[in-house]
């Protein structure tokens, strides 16, 4: 399994206050399903989909098959493309891509609690694909590549987005987002 995981330990509802910016004594519990469930699982669908896409760019990373010419080569003949990450693409057999970018994938993972989500795949060689210290079905060694939309940009993005959605459901009701500082 390979899942994203995002809340905190002991003191997860303050902590959680803090990482999307409630100040103002609305209750966390209320807020927090509803930003997983609005803003960051569906984001981290989209940006999964670009990630995988993008062939890692989106994250700094540019995928290919340079340490695996052999493997490149026996997947060009299989399946007709060299897609780091794909397999048969929109097909039954395509696991890895659509659990990352369909929620109703069966091998799709989510799960929230009042503290924490994660989000992820059961697809059993996920993990093994990210730390890449393997060698691939011809001997030749691959690289790990990331496979979360995670880093810099895109946490920041991610804050961004969960900030807006909370100053749209507080104006709704009267109120307004407190002051926001985060070390992303």
């Amino acid at each position: 399994m390979l899942e994203f995981h995002l809340g905190s330990g002991p003191d997860g509802r303050a902590a959680a206050a803090r990482l999307i910016g409630i100040t103002n004594g609305m209750d966390v519990q209320v807020v927090w399903p509803m930003t997983v469930k609005e803003v960051i699982h569906p984001w981290f669908l989209e940006k999964s989909k670009a990630l995988i896409d993008s062939q890692g760019r989106l994250v700094g990373e540019s995928w290919d098959y340079s340490t695996e010419p052999l493997y490149a080569a026996w997947k060009m003949k299989k399946l007709g493309h060299n897609e780091v990450m794909r397999w048969q693409k929109g097909g039954p057999k395509e696991r890895l891509y659509a659990s990352l970018t369909d929620p109703m994938h069966p091998y799709h993972f989510f799960r929230m609690t009042p503290k924490t989500a994660s989000i992820g795949t059961f697809v059993g060689y996920a993990e093994r694909l990210t730390i890449g210290d393997d060698e691939g079905p011809f001997g030749e060694p691959y690289p790990g590549r990331s496979l979360m939309p995670s880093g810099g940009r895109l946490n920041k993005e991610l804050m961004t987005l969960i900030q807006r959605n909370l100053e749209r459901h507080l104006a709704g009701r009267g109120k307004r987002l407190g002051d926001v500082r985060s070390n992303l």
